[in-house]
């Protein structure tokens, strides 16, 4: 499945679930952040063979350095299992 479906599928599980979905577009930053009851969710899409390219690999880490922490999602059953559980 390409990582634009599955993330079209996520949103739309997302929406229904009561999440605010943000579409981040930025080169090297993940490519949804999802908001809910005071909690940020940020999702990196890709398929299962999917590589990180170094830049986003960059930016996860400075994600990480400000505690927040990127998923790497490689199917839509494991972003929507984080999002119903988070």
């Amino acid at each position: 499945m390409l990582e634009s479906r599955m993330e079209r599928m996520a949103v739309k599980t997302a929406i229904e679930l009561g999440w605010v979905v943000v579409k981040l577009g930025l080169k090297g930053h993940p490519d949804r952040m999802f908001l809910k009851d005071g909690r940020v969710v940020f999702i990196e899409f890709k398929t299962p063979t999917g590589k990180l390219s170094e830049k986003q690999k960059a930016r996860i880490k400075e994600y990480s350095q400000v505690k927040h922490t990127v998923h790497v999602c490689r199917s839509v059953n494991e972003a929507k299992k984080l999002l119903s559980n988070a």
